[in-house]
């Protein structure tokens, strides 16, 4: 497969929008609160995707939310 950039700036792929709203204000808190437990940045980010999982695996699928409106991220 070969995927060909839109865009060269990095930016253009971090934007808000209706889809991605990372700047949500549940959002910030969560994150405040995961970056204040963790000990450094590698803990962080285990941390959010353990979250992550959480939120993605449910005990049936209608209490599952679809891998696709919860963006992972790095």
């Amino acid at each position: 497969m070969n995927l060909i950039c839109e865009s060269q700036d990095v930016s253009d792929y971090l934007a808000v929008t209706a889809e991605v709203d990372h700047d949500h204000p549940m959002i910030a808190e969560l994150t405040s609160k995961l970056a204040a437990s963790s000990q450094d940045q590698a803990d962080f980010v285990k941390q959010s995707h353990e979250c992550y999982q959480r939120l993605t695996i449910g005990d049936t699928p209608d209490k599952s939310k679809p891998s696709f409106m919860l963006n992972d991220g790095f």
